[in-house]
Formats: C-alpha cells, structure tokens, sequence
C-alpha cells in the first residue's frame, strides 16, 4: 500500500509540475484535498459494512441467549434442587423462598442459604409444618379436638377466630362457628340450677 500511496504522489507531482519544473501548489492541494476525501469515503464505507456485520452478529447472539433462557425455562434446575435437598430443604414452601431471595439478591443459593433470616424463616416454617401436622384431625369434643372444627372454636371461646395456617381467617369455619354460637345462645340452656 506504501507503494501505491508513492506512485500516487509522484504522479501527483507530475500532474501538478509546469514544464519549467515550478510546482502549482493549488493543483496539488485540490489534489490531496480529492484524495483525503476518498479515502474519508472508503474510511467511511468500511465502518458502515463492520458495523452493519456486527450488528447482526449481536441480533444472532440475542437471539440464541433467548431461545437458550426459553429452553431453560421449561426444566427446573436440577443442579440447585440437588443442593437443596442435600441441605434438607425439600418442601416446596421452603424451596420457593431460597428462589425467590436469590433472584431478588441476584446470589447463588449457598450464599441464600448462609443467611440468618433465611436460615430463620426455613425453621418456622418447618417447625409450622411439624406442629400443624402434629395436631389431632378427628371431630371428638373437648382436648382432643382439632383446630379445623367447629367444636374447637366453641371450647375455645367468644373472643377467638379460627385461622389458617398462614395467619388469615378461615372465613367458612369462623361462619360455621358464629351460627353454632348464635344457635347456642338462643336455644340457652334447658337445665335449671336446683335450689
């Protein structure tokens, strides 16, 4: 290319050289002034075709890294539910919250994990689950009762209202327990205290 720029300037000086061997100046400006643009030009055209390439390498990219996250989407991460289930953390409560705080963090589940209200919040919900299934489902009366009957509710007093396990009011047990209250009130007791 050196080569090419040589000869173009000679030439040049040929073009723009009198017989008498005086040099036209303003020949020889337009001249370099055409080619600096030229070359501006071609300059110009080059990074317009790479950037056009590039650009379409990236749609390529963006486009794989989406069909990859889409095909990922579909399975569970089978590597991070082995590294629950080795840290005893099988329920689907308890593995929804380690995801969910990872997301939100944007960490890695054994950082999650190391977490102390993390770490809390999987043992209530553990000791919830033991305790909930611990509790006696039959219909009997008095201590043995459960706490999703009616009867429960009554023993237990005016001032209590039945919950789920997550805290809310059980709407239809706390309606069954009312009308039970209200049918006790006004039927009232037929045993008459002797005197």
């Amino acid at each position: 290319m050196e080569n090419e720029n040589e000869t173009d300037l000679e030439v040049d000086e040929e073009k723009t050289t009198s017989a008498e061997g005086e040099v036209n100046w303003e020949q020889r400006a337009r001249a370099l002034e055409e080619k600096a643009k030229a070359s501006r030009e071609n300059r110009k055209a080059m990074r317009d075709e790479y950037e056009s390439k590039l650009a379409a390498k990236d749609a390529e990219l963006k486009a794989f890294k989406e069909a990859q996250q889409n095909s990922q989407s579909n399975e569970p991460d089978y590597g991070k539910l082995a590294l629950l289930h080795v840290k005893g953390i099988e329920h689907p409560d308890d593995i929804k919250i380690v995801e969910t705080e990872a997301a939100r963090l944007k960490l890695p589940y054994t950082d999650v994990l190391s977490m102390a209200h993390i770490q809390a919040q999987l043992t209530t919900n553990k000791e919830a689950r033991v305790a909930k299934e611990g509790l006696p489902t039959g219909t009997g009366t008095g201590r043995g009762t459960s706490q999703n009957t009616v009867e429960y509710w009554l023993n237990k007093g005016e001032g209590h209202v039945p919950l789920t396990p997550d805290g809310n009011i059980d709407q239809e047990l706390a309606e069954k327990v009312i009308e039970a209250r209200v049918k006790k009130e006004t039927t009232g007791s037929q045993y008459v205290a002797p005197h």
